[in-house]
């Protein structure tokens, strides 16, 4: 006996696990911005900016990945998009690191300075 297309059967998907499962043009920004360390840059360095009209000479970023517990580690094992993006604005001259505050959760941050960068 054979079996022609139109003897199978498809399972049927419910709308709402379909919609689950596909990649949402957010999502993908989402994604592009947590992996594009130029993207990472450009906002950060707009935000120091719009600091600095501040008057202020301090930043603190968690976005990016910054607040993750993927920094409460040694600088040579940070996630390789947030070491570049800490490279570059060390380049630009800023003090860039990674502080941290233990307590009953560690709360974890990247810290940009300039007004007196050693």
């Amino acid at each position: 006996m054979s079996t022609q297309i139109g003897d199978l059967v498809r399972p049927k998907i419910k709308k709402e696990n379909q919609e689950q499962s596909r990649l949402t043009a957010k999502q993908a920004r989402e994604l592009a911005v947590k992996s594009d360390p130029d993207i990472a840059l450009d906002k950060i360095l707009c935000g120091i900016k719009s600091i600095a009209e501040q008057g202020k000479s301090k930043l603190l970023v968690r976005d990016f990945g910054f607040g993750s517990g993927e920094m409460y580690t040694s600088e040579k094992n940070y996630p390789a998009m947030n070491r570049k993006v800490i490279e570059e604005l060390r380049a630009l001259g800023y003090k860039a690191e990674i502080k941290e505050k233990c307590s009953q959760f560690v709360d974890i941050w990247l810290e940009v300075s300039w007004d007196s960068v050693d």
